[in-house]
């Protein structure tokens, strides 16, 4: 846009002229970022500020023992050679994009759906879930195990609705015999594989 404008004006702008954006108005520049925790933001503050109490302390140890867990468990669940087992990361991009990938065999799928159609409740995206995880054993007919690691999303989490839809599909399945299903933290859901998909799709 500046050398677009240069073309224009033959004096250039001066510098105090572009830091009026960043001292004026409530907008910056820098570089993207990482998803951070919103716990883990908390207790940076404090700490910076000194206000970190015995109770603070003792709730960030806590915390950080829980993020080495997921991370842990994530490992071993990423090394494991049985290949009757897959292990499944899927993320929700932008509301309307649901994305699994499958580690063993790096194969990623898509649900896709328009928002006036209908919208992020649990049915919306327990059914891409349940459909896309049909077509997943499918393609793999060896496989009686799932391991899944959604993100942190709520409409995918936690609720009666997916729990209803694993029962189903257990139950209607020759060869599925397990399902597990495994939650991380906001802010560390280590799903990189799931980002890398998306990366590749946005660069379609």
């Amino acid at each position: 846009l500046y050398i677009r404008h240069g073309f224009k004006v033959l004096t250039p702008a001066k510098e105090w002229k572009y830091q009026i954006f960043t001292t004026c108005f409530n907008s910056e520049f820098y570089t993207p970022g990482k998803d951070i925790c919103d716990k883990c933001s908390a207790f940076k503050v404090l700490e910076t500020f000194r206000r970190m109490s015995n109770e603070d302390q003792q709730l960030k140890q806590n915390h950080y023992t829980e993020r080495m867990t997921f991370r842990l468990q994530r490992h071993i669940d990423t090394n494991n050679n049985d290949s009757s087992v897959l292990l499944i990361s899927f993320d929700l991009e932008n509301v309307f994009s649901l994305s699994p990938n499958v580690k063993q065999t790096k194969k990623g799928y898509n649900a896709i759906w328009i928002e006036s159609t209908p919208s992020r409740s649990s049915n919306d995206l327990v059914s891409g879930v349940n459909h896309i995880l049909k077509q997943i054993l499918i393609a793999n007919p060896m496989a009686s195990s799932l391991i899944l690691w959604p993100d942190s999303c709520i409409a995918h989490n936690r609720n009666k609705i997916l729990s209803y839809a694993f029962q189903h599909l257990l139950e209607s399945s020759t060869q599925l015999t397990n399902i597990t299903y495994r939650y991380c933290g906001p802010g560390h859901s280590n799903i990189q594989d799931v980002d890398n998909l998306y990366s590749c799709i946005e660069n379609i």
